[in-house]
């Protein structure tokens, strides 16, 4: 097919504005929406232990970063309407919110100043490229001749990265940073996660919590169940955190305290760690916080103060055994 220029159309202005102003002032997290796009092509599939692999090729005249999953690819309507649908498509599963997708395709103007989407769909021979540039209102897509795709699958090159960018995105710091927001779903198995730089390649694994396990039963609601995996430690100097967890095994933010209501002991003592788990929880567009709607946020409140006594009396039980000791 002949080179195509695809006008990008954003949906509400306004509201795309907003978002990709406050979004993305860390490189990581820019980064983390393109893992989440994959993420959702092997929910959306129903396809358990998918790959994501994450290249950093920081080095060299051209540094390049790449994202690419082993899905179903795209088709070359389903590439043009991800350029003509900025910010109107919907997280998989719940159609009330705005897609990772649409915000994540402007997020690559937050590392770099290309972004190729090349793709080759499930029972096509044909591998195709969307190609966007920072500041441009227009994509161009094409038949890819020289990055043909052997497999079914996506990968989105991010090209011209920024120097700053480059200096943030090492192979540990990203390594951290997935370990905290998509260990969830790692733990499950949902899929797996490799960051390769150079000859190193590592696969990022869940933190594993220490300490007793409380036995705290889920809590069921009108938006589904709630479950608490909590372990609680003495103090001893190290950083411990409870995690709070939306949909899809995805953590919403890293730490339960920093929600005001629960910025305060036990959540602040470094003793418990762990994570709270509720999929009816939405994340604010474009940073990490846990929405405050109207709807599942009262029941997640309600929740966890119901336990927050247990927990802070399996604190201090574990604490006064150690000094006992």
């Amino acid at each position: 097919m002949p080179a195509e220029k695809v006008r990008l159309r954003i949906g509400n202005l306004a509201k795309a504005v907003l978002v990709t102003g406050q979004a993305y002032q860390d490189p990581k997290d820019a980064l983390n929406e393109f893992v989440s796009n994959a993420a959702d092509v092997y929910a959306e599939g129903e396809v358990r232990g998918g790959r994501i692999r994450i290249v950093l090729r920081r080095k060299g005249r051209y540094p390049v970063i790449a994202i690419d999953d082993e899905g179903r690819g795209m088709s070359p309507d389903r590439l043009r309407a991800v350029a003509r649908n900025l910010f109107e498509s919907s997280k998989v599963g719940d159609p009330r919110t705005l897609g990772e997708k649409a915000i994540g395709i402007l997020a690559f103007q937050q590392l770099a100043g290309r972004c190729e989407i090349v793709s080759r769909e499930e029972g096509s021979p044909d591998t195709h490229c969307l190609r966007l540039e920072r500041g441009k209102a227009n994509a161009m897509l094409e038949k890819e001749r020289r990055r043909v795709r052997q497999l079914p699958g996506t990968t989105v090159y991010l090209s011209e990265v920024d120097p700053d960018v480059l200096r943030v995105l090492t192979q540990r710091k990203v390594v951290d940073y997935l370990r905290l927001r998509r260990g969830p779903a790692l733990a499950r198995g949902d899929y797996s996660i490799e960051v390769v730089e150079g000859r190193s390649t590592e696969v990022v694994i869940p933190e594993r919590p220490d300490g007793i396990r409380l036995d705290i039963p889920a809590r069921n609601t009108l938006w589904g169940r709630i479950e608490f995996a909590l372990f609680v430690a003495p103090a001893d100097g190290k950083r411990r955190r409870v995690a709070v967890v939306g949909r899809a095994g995805t953590t919403i933010i890293d730490d339960i305290a920093d929600i005001d209501e629960f910025d305060s002991p036990p959540w602040t003592t470094d003793q418990v760690a762990g994570q709270i788990m509720f999929e009816a929880l939405q994340q604010s567009a474009g940073r990490r916080a846990v929405l405050r709607d109207r709807e599942a946020f009262p029941v997640f409140l309600d929740a966890v103060k119901a336990v927050e006594v247990a927990v802070a009396n399996a604190a201090e039980r574990v604490a006064r055994e150690v000094d006992e000791q």
